[in-house]
């Protein structure tokens, strides 16, 4: 029997119950990760949950222990520990990943990197965060799988320095979704710029 969880991008994942068990209630942001198993040793999935739970002394002390700042970057069904500290707003943690050396480029669910993340769930000071991170324009582009890019949902919300900011950096503004919209489309829809 599967069960649904929510993923990264709102929708669902199925994932089985494991044999003999139950899932019960309460559930850690790892099991949102994947199917049961593919989320490394003990020690990677903790750091998974910790980044989720801004649990800043936590993260420090298994990096300290040598797991790998970017676990999970290259491999299927498995957030790394930056995605999952963006996608619950834990700014204090994004910063200390980041100043280990975590990459913002791997994706996850519906392909979105770390930047599509901050900017979908409007956590701008993150999204500000990573942006100063070098090597970010190579990915400023990088369209998830409905098509959009970072400026595309930035457009969606209420920030024109952030919105001017991207474009200034390169961000392409003619980018269509899947659906044909534009960031710029959707940036003169929301107020941002002028027609």
């Amino acid at each position: 029997m599967g069960l649904c969880a929510s993923g990264l991008d709102g929708g669902e994942t199925t994932r089985q119950r494991p044999a003999g068990g139950s899932l019960g209630a309460a559930h850690s942001a790892l099991d949102d990760a994947g199917p049961k198993g593919t989320a490394g040793t003990a020690s990677e999935r903790e750091l998974l949950a910790a980044a989720a739970a801004g649990e800043t002394a936590r993260v420090k002390a298994l990096l300290d222990r040598g797991v790998d700042v970017n676990f999970g970057a290259t491999l299927p069904n498995t957030p790394t520990a930056l995605l999952e500290a963006v996608k619950h707003k834990q700014k204090e943690v994004v910063t200390l990943l980041l100043s280990r050396g975590a990459r913002v480029d791997p994706v996850y669910l519906q392909k979105m990197n770390a930047l599509h993340v901050a900017a979908r769930g409007k956590a701008n000071a993150i999204l500000g965060m990573l942006l100063s991170e070098p090597g970010v324009a190579s990915v400023i582009n990088d369209r998830d799988q409905g098509g959009r890019t970072v400026l595309f949902y930035v457009a969606s919300g209420k920030d024109r320095d952030l919105y001017a900011m991207l474009v200034g950096m390169g961000a392409d503004e003619t980018i269509p979704d899947s659906s044909g919209t534009t960031a710029r489309a959707k940036a003169i829809q929301n107020g941002l710029v002028d027609a």
